[in-house]
């Protein structure tokens, strides 16, 4: 044997043997090392790059969901903030305007719903249950014959108007355990909605309150340091909003915060009580338990000093807390707090962390255990503390999730490609023993297969880096390279259905989201439009006025209320589903009044309201005349006739007040004011306004009757030829003697008499007069002068003007050529068609036709060519006065035009020989003025003339 052996040994058989044996055994060896290098390497990068992924994928997510928790808290708080600055600011304007409105508040208060019936049981007094709102004192506000202290029992009657608002407030808005008013220093009664029994309620809780002043046991040194800020930041600013830290409410027992709103006295800025809201904090403790943030994530709500008064049962167990009953400390003053700070926790980690610095999602150790912690800090708002007095206080919101349920997938991820990578090497080493054995040629044709399916998988790798996570691996090997495959796709999947769970979450996400901007706007159209008539409402119409300003070109801003009469009746005698039409019908017929720069709103079941800028006191008088114009029409409804009236309330900006908001409460006095003494009519808040209209109407009501009563008469004032000093024509000037109101001057009445369109009865007399006058100065000689009558724009165009001139011509039997009418520039303005053929037929009767006040008015002068002008007028403001430079450049140009254009021109207003001879050197033809004579009576015109000898 050992024969054989040696010569075997010695053969080259056994060495190539041997060195085959070798290099395959080093070849397998090297394969082995190579193969396991290559996966341990491609592992790294696999889970380098799914850690990457997953990391910036759960970042996004978290960031974006925590945006939405904070938003929906803050929004859900601001609510609160908005509705005690609303309150506020009505109970503060009360205070600061109550000396304006005492008479009428005074009488208010005396009506039943405003009384306090109070009944004292020794320890304290209290009204009914039956009552809007509890009033309770202590016995400490009582004097020793057990009556209110007078400054107590003051304010317990000026602050009773709450009761219209407090109910409202408490039930509707956002949630509320209760509403009060709280009085000053002294006189810290409590008046709160909803109606409790809070002497029995509170005072069986906290019987040491009976002598206890409010203030000085619950709040020492608040109102000093409220003063302090009051006259820093002023009256009403949000800073004086101050919101007090959780504590557990005496008679529920419940969690919540107290907001609170200073009055301040208008006189001299001191304290007169508060506004304050108790506000339950279940709604944000359920919300941000609730939160789902995975299997075993949760959320905290933070204040800034530390105490965590929201988080899950099982939050609290991983923080180290105690629960939120254990957590909350006795207060000897009776309320409670809810106090479990961070330095609470049993964990050091715990009392370590700070959460302001938790900007993104950043990884802690908590008790050895990893967790991911992101917080959001809600904005600012003012505490005060008796310590530290005011400052600014904000809550933050955190969430906090395990990291290995965040990554879950990435260890599992990485403890199956170790074990993967075990069992291959094991596999290996099996392949290697067999591979001795094969030709070695076999092993190096597997090893260039081996590499090839390396190559691949390095490749399907190299795509994760660009997101790419559907790169199919096609080795359908049963070796370790085709297991590890395997193991890569599953991984892909397991990816790619993460992401697609992640996109269906955002999807979700985004559809609530659109959901909620689709429920605020729905919201928004319910709270400032009118759902009946699709009118603004009286929210809007608030938020409008706090912005509204009156502009150069129309100086006053007002705010009409429309009342309508008897509304009731209507309901009662057809039914309110009539009564609901004719809301409708009012609506759509005011809605034709309204202009590019008015608003009209229905701000309550009877009332409209109307912003109205105007330029002058008359065009507001106008409007509100046209709006009671509109109520004479009937209403014509489905089945019936019905006629309604209404009454008018209107005040003005700036006259009446400095801020537009009060034009709201003003208008409505001035509403009521209508609806008292002037029902069907208007009124004014200012009493010069009132003033006005009342003369208004008097004047019209007298004006009225002036033509059957002969109140009127004409005057003639001459005109001379200026070459030869004669008299050539006389103008005929209405004037009114009322029997009740004396002699008015036609500047007055005039303009009154075109805006009732009685100037078309009164221009009839006129015309009948003056040719009767005509016809008589005839007869006493003055067989050749004129006569000129001026014609209103409203008579111009009035459709019987041509018959009504007719028949009086027939009637009198006159010379038309002794007849000139005069019209101003403003008549050409209208339709200057319709003015052509009216001068046209004028024109074909014989009559002249003068344009009055010429150069005052339209700036076109293409009308003295297209139409049939005999004479020109120049105006009395360009001659009365001293001649200077401007005036005798316009009167040459007038006189130039004239003379071109073959008119004779008349000049109004000499005063003066100067002023005369100038315009007898210029080429005037006729002049008109005190220098001549004044306007004269008939008969004395007659007589006048007669001693001239004209």
């Amino acid at each position: 044997m050992r024969k054989l052996y040696e010569r075997y040994k010695s053969s080259l058989n056994f060495k190539i043997t041997l060195s085959t044996i070798l290099i395959v055994m080093i070849g397998i060896v090297t394969i082995i090392l190579y193969t396991q290098l290559s996966v341990a390497k491609l592992s790294s990068q696999t889970l380098e790059t799914m850690d990457q992924e997953l990391n910036q994928l759960v970042v996004n997510f978290y960031a974006d969901h925590l945006k939405e928790i904070a938003s929906n808290l803050q929004s859900e708080y601001d609510k609160y903030f908005d509705e005690i600055d609303i309150l506020g600011h009505t109970v503060q304007s009360y205070f600061d305007h109550y000396d304006e409105m005492m008479p009428e508040i005074e009488t208010a208060m005396n009506a039943p719903f405003f009384q306090d019936h109070l009944i004292n049981n020794g320890n304290w007094s209290q009204n009914q249950m039956d009552e809007p709102s509890t009033v309770f004192l202590g016995r400490y506000l009582l004097d020793d014959n057990n009556e209110i202290l007078p400054n107590v029992e003051k304010l317990i009657k000026q602050t009773s108007i709450l009761d219209l608002y407090f109910p409202s407030f408490a039930k509707y808005g956002a949630n509320k355990i209760q509403i009060y008013f709280t009085g000053g220093e002294d006189m810290d009664f409590t008046r709160m909605s909803p109606w409790v029994n809070i002497g029995t309620s509170v005072y069986d809780v906290y019987p040491e309150l009976y002598d206890l002043p409010i203030w000085q046991t619950f709040n020492p040194g608040l109102i000093e340091d409220w003063t302090e800020l009051k006259n820093k930041v002023g009256i009403g600013d949000k800073k004086l909003v101050r919101t007090g830290k959780p504590v557990q409410d005496g008679i529920t027992g419940e969690v919540n915060i107290g907001m609170t709103y200073p009055i301040w006295s208008p006189e001299n800025g001191t304290f007169i009580g508060q506004i304050a809201y108790d506000i339950p904090l279940s709604h944000f403790i359920e919300y941000t338990e609730e939160l789902e943030l995975g299997q075993n994530g949760f959320a905290m709500l933070i204040q800034s000093n530390g105490n965590v008064f929201a988080i899950n049962e099982y939050g609290q167990v991983k923080m180290g807390f105690n629960s939120a009953d254990d957590s909350i400390k006795v207060n000897e003053q009776g309320f409670n707090t809810l106090e479990r700070n961070l330095n609470d926790s049993a964990y050091v980690d715990v009392q370590k962390l700070n959460f302001e610095e938790f900007d993104q999602l950043t990884e802690v150790q908590i008790e050895g255990e990893a967790y991911y912690i992101n917080a959001m800090k809600i904005d600012d708002f003012q505490t005060w503390s008796t310590e530290q007095g005011f400052l600014e206080d904000s809550w933050t919101i955190a969430i906090v999730l395990p990291k290995s349920e965040v990554f879950s997938m990435y260890y599992n991820s990485e403890k199956q490609i170790n074990n993967q990578s075990k069992v291959a090497l094991k596999e290996q080493l099996y392949i290697a023993i067999i591979i001795t054995f094969f030709v070695l040629a076999f092993i190096m044709l597997y090893n260039s297969k081996l590499t090839r399916k390396l190559n691949v998988l390095t490749e399907a790798v190299k795509e994760m880096r660009y997101n790419h996570y559907s790169t199919h691996l096609e080795i359908t090997s049963s070796d370790e390279i085709g297991k590890l495959s395997y193991a890569f796709n599953e991984m892909q999947t397991e990816i790619r259905d993460t992401i697609d769970k992640l996109n269906v979450q955002n999807e979700r996400l985004k559809d609530e989201i659109d959901e909620r901007i689709k429920k605020d706007r729905i919201i928004d159209y319910l709270e400032n439009f009118d759902a009946h008539t699709d009118l603004l409402n009286k929210k809007a119409l608030l938020n409008i006025l706090r912005d509204i300003e009156s502009d150069l070109d129309m100086p006053f801003v007002s705010l009409i209320s429309i009342g309508i009469d008897e509304l009731r009746k209507i309901n009662d005698a057809y039914s309110f589903k009539i009564g609901d039409e004719v809301i409708q019908i009012i609506a759509n017929r005011l809605s034709e009044l309204v202009n590019d720069k008015d608003l009209l709103f229905r701000i309550g079941g009877d009332e409209f309201g109307f912003i109205y800028k105007a330029q002058d006191v008359e065009s507001l008088i106008l409007k509100c005349e046209d709006i009671l114009e509109l109520f004479k029409m009937p209403v014509l409804t489905s089945f019936h006739e019905v006629s309604v009236s209404c009454s008018i309330g209107a005040s003005t900006y700036p006259n009446d007040t400095s801020d537009p908001i009060d034009l709201f409460k003003y208008a409505n006095v001035a509403l009521n004011h209508a609806k008292e003494g002037n029902r069907g009519g208007y009124s004014f808040y200012s009493a010069h306004m009132n003033e006005h209209v009342r003369k208004r109407m008097e004047l019209i009501n007298e004006l009225t009757h002036a033509v059957e009563r002969n109140e009127f008469y004409l005057t003639y004032q001459p005109i001379v030829a200026l070459n030869s000093q004669k008299v050539v024509a006389v103008e005929a000037l209405i004037r009114w003697q009322s029997e009740k109101l004396g002699l008015i001057s036609p500047v007055d009445f005039i303009p009154i008499a075109e805006d009732t369109k009685l100037i078309v009865s009164i221009g009839k007399w006129v015309l009948n007069e003056a040719m009767e006058n005509l016809n008589y100065m005839t007869q006493m000689g003055h067989d050749k002068l004129s006569v000129a009558v001026n014609i209103s724009v409203v008579q111009f165009y009035h459709p019987n003007f041509i018959e009504d001139v007719k028949m009086l011509i027939d009637k009198h039997r006159v010379d038309t050529k002794r007849l000139t009418f005069e019209v101003t520039e403003g008549l050409f303005l209208n339709d200057i068609v319709k003015a052509q053929n009216v001068i046209e037929q004028l024109r074909n009767l014989g009559i002249s036709i003068a344009v009055d006040d010429f150069g005052t008015g339209y700036s076109s002068l293409s009308y003295l060519k297209n139409l049939e002008i005999n004479h020109l007028k120049i105006d009395r403001s360009f001659i009365a006065e001293s001649l200077d430079q401007t005036s005798v450049e316009i009167i040459n140009a007038i006189l130039a035009l004239a003379s071109s254009l073959k008119l004779s021109v008349v000049a109004e207003g000499i005063e003066t020989p100067e002023q005369m001879a100038y315009l007898l050197e210029n080429g005037c033809d006729f002049g008109q003025g005190y220098l001549f004579s004044k306007p004269m009576r008939l008969d004395d015109f007659i007589n006048w003339s007669m001693e001239k000898r004209l």
